[in-house]
């Protein structure tokens, strides 16, 4: 309820807020909460229609793909959209038997009632909703001039969270450029600068019979289609593409240059080396020139011109040395076509600095730092190194009982507790990594759904052990989704004081938690998330209420599903600290602590310290003496240690509950401790 205008107006949030006596609109039966398209890429079920319920549904529209005219296997199927079209307003109907639809042309007026469901395969990712009918079509008219199309851009149907609610529906997307020609079946994909997309060739019409795809690098001044939810996976944005009817719904025209593959050479750059950069760069005529535009330090911009000696449309141009030790220098790349078959020249520039974003790198000799790699200057936030192999140095704040223990799956490292020096990595057969540990470590750049990340990482050498990197205290204002510089603290290790929990943010249903909302004397909200969390903690923070206060909260600081977060990794992190504070001190002597959480379901944690290099063994016993498992059977070195047990035995099955016994022999140190496990 809100009043506006001297007046009060009850304000729907979704179109299923609103319901219809007799006829559904469409939209309420597509209509996907935010907050369940989330999870899409990870569940491929939160997509669906919260009305497959078996109950009978009668909706309307206009045919915008007309019977028959996409493929459908041994079936038929049509399309139509609400009249007014919009997002969440497209429908597939279909039929296994091909004269159950009628023949409905394009613009007809039509009333189909029938059954929801949703059409997927376990070999791709995505659902399409459809009204399978109970009952003939019934026939209200017939306007072609009144099928609605609605504009938008192609990295609209990329991703399922602004893609989902233009499925089945009739849009036209303007000024894009062909970037590929020879992918399977006959599709072929554009990109308005905002995406590549495919275009696929589901319609059947006679009038693409010997239609060939357009070259590399056509312009597509308009192209119109509908938007389907199929054969394609998330993980490449290839589960939507647009399906135009016929030849005639596209148009092409003469654009600019397209500009794409940029890459450098050397990645990683001393003060003596010469930086040859180099891209793909196409268009619907000629290239005429290209430059590569470069400063140093913020100064006065310069350019070089850019060669093409071949024939593979790939041009280089050459960065002068800047000779100089820690330089920042940025760079874009410009081009232009010969104008011929067009009204004038046309330009174009890689990446987009009209809002300020470049490319960039730093002279520089010796290794970079995480502050290096981390830090952007730019909007975009891009690391200048995407892409780079990389040999960084830090301090393990994510380890390898936090990457069993959470679902986030990653490993976190800081080089210093001051902004952009925090950041996550991850990669095949790592050695065991302790929080404190000071590693050494080589992996790529990249960026995973916006946070700037190290993959595939190798030649890990742990340097010291037992450091200590201080969180950095800040407010949930700094750490709020709309802040300065959140992006600062991504992968950095902060606590925040005296909080509020605010709201509890869950999934329609009720019955998933995804994360806190939290709140300092600053008034301002952040998230709080148990992606890192142990079974502990997570147990913890799923006993909050809306108004409970937390003293401290201390975490990773993270962006995932395109929201900023504190990942909790322990109750430590939650202020509730179940150790003794001074175990990760200088190990003095051997010592075995009570395990934490006790009692505990299903896992719990063991800690203990050597004094020296000892052979150990570390064994489960039940209160009758019988081994349950062995967790540690080998030679460790001095220091502190963690060990998780799972609360299975030695052949992976369930212990049950009771009293459990563990017991320590590292030489000639014995002692053992009592637990209870709670299933």
């Amino acid at each position: 309820m809100t009043y506006t205008y001297s007046d009060a107006k009850l304000e729907p949030r979704l179109a299923r807020d609103v319901v219809e006596e007799g006829v559904t609109r469409i939209q309420r039966i597509n209509q996907v909460l935010y907050s369940d398209l989330l999870k899409v890429a990870d569940d491929n079920v939160s997509d669906m229609s919260y009305y497959m319920e078996g109950d009978t549904f009668t909706v309307e529209g206009i045919v915008t793909v007309a019977t028959g005219l996409a493929y459908a296997g041994t079936g038929v199927k049509l399309i139509f959209e609400d009249y007014n079209g919009g997002p969440w307003s497209g429908m597939v109907c279909y039929s296994a038997e091909p004269a159950a639809l009628g023949s409905q042309p394009i613009g007809r007026k039509i009333r189909a009632t029938g059954l929801i469901s949703e059409y997927g395969h376990d070999s791709y990712d995505g659902n399409v909703t459809e009204i399978d009918i109970t009952q003939p079509i019934q026939v209200l008219g017939f306007d072609p001039t009144a099928v609605p199309v609605d504009t938008i851009n192609t990295g609209d149907i990329r991703v399922p969270l602004t893609a989902e609610q233009w499925g089945a529906v009739w849009i036209e997307i303007n000024n894009a450029m062909v970037i590929r020609n020879d992918l399977d079946y006959g599709q072929w994909t554009i990109d308005d600068g905002s995406g590549e997309i495919k275009i696929g060739t589901n319609s059947e019409s006679e009038e693409w019979t010997g239609w060939e795809r357009p070259p590399v690098g056509s312009f597509v001044e308009s192209i119109r289609g509908w938007v389907y939810h199929r054969h394609g996976y998330y993980s490449d944005s290839t589960a939507y593409k647009l399906e135009p009817n016929y030849p005639s719904d596209i148009t092409f025209g003469a654009g600019p240059p397209i500009i794409a593959e940029v890459h450098r050479e050397p990645c990683v750059v001393s003060p003596s080396d010469q930086v040859q950069v180099s891209t793909m760069i196409t268009d619907n005529s000629t290239i005429s020139q290209a430059f590569v535009h470069f400063r140093y330090d913020g100064g006065v911009w310069d350019s070089v011109a850019m060669s093409s000696p071949g024939a593979d449309d790939i041009w280089s141009g050459d960065i002068p040395s800047s000779s100089s030790d820690d330089v920042f220098v940025e760079y874009y790349i410009s081009a232009y076509d010969d104008g011929i078959d067009q009204i004038e020249i046309k330009s174009s520039h890689f990446p987009n600095i009209e809002v300020g974003n470049y490319m960039g790198y730093i002279s520089k000799n010796g290794d970079l730092t995480i502050y290096d790699i981390q830090y952007s200057p730019w909007p975009s936030g891009v690391s200048p190194y995407i892409d780079c192999s990389v040999t960084l140095t830090g301090i393990v704040t994510v380890d390898s009982l936090d990457h069993s223990t959470g679902s986030y799956n990653s490993y976190a490292m800081q080089s210093a507790s001051a902004q952009w020096s925090g950041i996550f990595f991850d990669g095949y057969n790592l050695p065991g990594l302790a929080r404190g540990d000071e590693i050494t470590m080589t992996g790529k750049v990249y960026e995973h759904y916006g946070s700037t990340n190290l993959d595939s990482v190798t030649a890990v050498t742990i340097m010291s052990t037992d450091n200590v990197i201080s969180p950095l205290l800040v407010s949930t204002a700094d750490l709020a989704q709309d802040s300065d510089e959140p992006e600062a603290y991504e992968g950095c290790l902060v606590t925040v004081s005296n909080v509020d929990v605010t709201s509890i943010n869950m999934s329609s249903s009720g019955t998933t938690v995804y994360d806190w909302s939290i709140k300092d004397d600053s008034g301002i909200s952040c998230l709080m998330d148990d992606d890192m969390s142990t079974m502990e903690a997570d147990n913890f923070l799923s006993g909050l209420e809306v108004g409970s206060t937390l003293e401290t909260v201390t975490g990773i600081f993270n962006f995932s599903f395109g929201t900023y977060k504190i990942e909790v990794r322990d109750m430590a992190d939650l202020g509730q600290l179940s150790i003794d504070d001074d175990f990760y001190g200088i190990a003095k002597e051997f010592a075995l602590y009570p395990n934490f959480p006790n009692p505990f379901n299903p896992e719990t944690r063991i800690r203990f310290q050597l004094a020296e290099n000892s052979n150990v063994k570390l064994m489960i016993y039940d209160v009758l003496g019988r081994k349950v498992c062995t967790l540690v059977s080998d030679r460790m070195d001095a220091g502190h240690h963690i060990i998780n047990w799972d609360g299975l035995d030695d052949k992976g099955i369930d212990a049950a509950s009771g009293m459990y016994i563990y017991r320590i022999k590292a030489g000639d140190f014995i002692d053992h401790h009592k637990m209870l496990l709670i299933r």
